[in-house]
């Protein structure tokens, strides 16, 4: 594969000689890169066309050559170029480049002023599915991890205590929401299998829901210990519980039919998996923040407001 970069200009003087210490004239300067944007629609229910969402992709793209810079300087006067006055010419150069660049990044940013928190998050869900998928062999490495970045677990907490003892048993998050609603939640491991060959919940299962059971039972022999003394105002001896283990790649069609089974009997628990946590918090940052494309790369998504 080969090219050849082609230049049209008008060949012009200076008005005016350049004063001293001034880099000479240049007429041509081209960089080392090419910005490519790709414009375009991304497509959900054929039925709903109002559900087309534009997008614009943006790219840079370096050259597969052996130079940086080219300029053109018509006239040249090799007695102008003075050494001396180099790193200030080299400091206007730079200056002028980081100029270029920042209003580029400014247009971009106007067509979608979302698109900075996008890439946030997006950056956050992949450290996340990268720890996950790096099979850590203990629940401490996620459990330090989702501290760091509770949003993935309860979106709409605005409290949160990690590792609170209830009497001789530890939590590992307690999350109050906006409505005084408590979740409490337990972490097993990523590798850990839900449900045996059999069909039947695996011990690690029945033990984390036990775990849960235990909470609950705490909080009915010593609420007023809980309120007052854990700070937790307002709990009931009945909060939501989540419990998160194992990945969804282990679980068949009729182990998640089991699973909702389990929960509807106990409507107040909710049994995830790693993956669930992950699609659940990627479906609340869509919603708010627009699809979270993971081009690779350094390929850019903004979506024009319409």
């Amino acid at each position: 594969m080969s090219s050849r970069i082609w230049f049209q200009v008008t060949t012009v003087s200076p008005q005016a000689p350049n004063p001293p210490g001034a880099k000479p004239f240049c007429l041509l300067s081209v960089r080392n890169q090419l910005q490519l944007e790709l414009h375009g629609f991304l497509l959900g229910n054929k039925e709903k066309a109002e559900q087309e969402q534009p997008f614009t992709a943006h790219s840079t793209i370096r050259l597969v050559a052996g130079w940086e810079c080219i300029e053109v300087f018509p006239g040249l006067d090799l007695n102008a170029w003075n050494v001396d006055s180099a790193p200030l010419w080299a400091e206007r150069d730079v200056l002028g480049a980081v100029l270029i660049a920042q209003t580029a990044t400014a247009r971009l940013s106007n067509l979608d002023p979302r698109a900075s928190t996008r890439r946030l998050y997006a950056s956050l869900l992949g450290e996340f599915k990268a720890l996950l998928d790096s099979n850590p062999e203990r629940e401490q490495a996620l459990q330090t991890f989702l501290q760091e970045h509770p949003v993935l677990l309860c979106p709409t907490h605005v409290q949160m205590w990690p590792k609170l003892a209830f009497g001789a048993t530890v939590t590992d998050f307690v999350f109050r929401d906006a409505t005084h609603e408590y979740l409490l939640v337990e972490l097993e491991r990523s590798t850990l299998q839900l449900f045996r060959q059999d069909g039947h919940p695996s011990a690690d299962l029945t033990h984390a829901q036990g775990q849960i059971v235990d909470w609950k039972r705490y909080l009915e022999d010593n609420l007023h210990t809980a309120q007052r003394e854990l700070g937790l105002v307002g709990i009931s001896t009945n909060p939501g519980g989540l419990l998160v283990i194992g990945r969804s790649h282990s679980l068949l069609p009729k182990d998640r039919r089991k699973l909702q089974t389990m929960m509807n009997e106990s409507p107040k628990l909710r049994i995830v998996t790693y993956d669930d946590v992950y699609e659940n918090a990627k479906a609340v940052f869509e919603n708010l923040l627009g699809p979270i494309w993971d081009t690779g790369g350094a390929t850019q998504i903004y979506y024009p407001s319409t």
